[in-house]
Parts: C-alpha cells; structure tokens; sequence
C-alpha cells in the first residue's frame, strides 16, 4: 500500500467515523441477540484507536517530515491567497474538527471498552 493511499484513507474524517459507528452498531446487534456484552466492551478499543488517529490527523495527513516542517515555517503571507493556501487553510479546518472529534471519542472509546462488557438486560 503506497503512502499517499494511506494517508488518504487514514486521514479520512468520514470513513473512519462510519468505521466506528458500524463497529458499535455491529457490536450492540451481536450482543442483543447472544446476550454477550463483551464484544461491545471490545469495540470501545477500536472507538479508542481511531479518535487517536482523528486526534493525529495532520500527522498523518503529512506525514512526519511536511508536518514538522510545517509546524516550524512562519508565513508571512499574500494579499491575495493562492489556490494552494486556500487548500491549507480548509485542510487545517478539517485538522482541527477532527483533532476535537478524535478527543471525545478516545474518551467515549476508553469507558465502552472499560465498562461495556458489564451491560446487562
């Protein structure tokens, strides 16, 4: 798998909430009809890893040499933005509702993995 395709899907804000959320859902249908609660206690470690990789989005979306090369450049800017600093600024949108995403589902992930199992009906 190259690079790019990687990035791309594993910076993909979208696809990996409905990852998650299909996870759940499998999850919560699984332990209705067995009466097991543990493999929904499980799927909070798969909530977990993709808030980390929300949380770690323009890391990834970058990788590491471009994102510390970006975190350490200070621009000083145009009078009117170019076609790529648009992009830039979209993208550094995108990074920060997935950085507060990623936040709130690690947390959400971490109690479902560490009390799920214990739902009993």
């Amino acid at each position: 798998m190259n690079k790019f395709f990687r990035a791309k899907v594993l910076a993909n804000i979208y696809l990996l909430l409905i990852i998650s959320l299909g996870v759940v859902v499998s999850s919560i249908l699984t332990g209705l009809n067995k009466g097991d609660w543990s493999w929904f206690g499980r799927s909070g470690s798969i909530v977990t890893v993709i808030g980390v990789l929300l949380t770690a989005r323009p890391l990834i979306r970058l990788g590491f040499d471009e994102w510390f090369r970006s975190e350490s450049v200070i621009s000083g800017g145009s009078f009117d933005p170019s076609a790529s600093e648009i992009e830039e600024g979209r993208q550094n949108v995108l990074d920060a509702r997935a950085s507060s995403i990623g936040i709130y589902m690690a947390i959400i992930g971490a109690i479902i993995w560490g009390y799920g199992d214990l739902i009993k009906f």
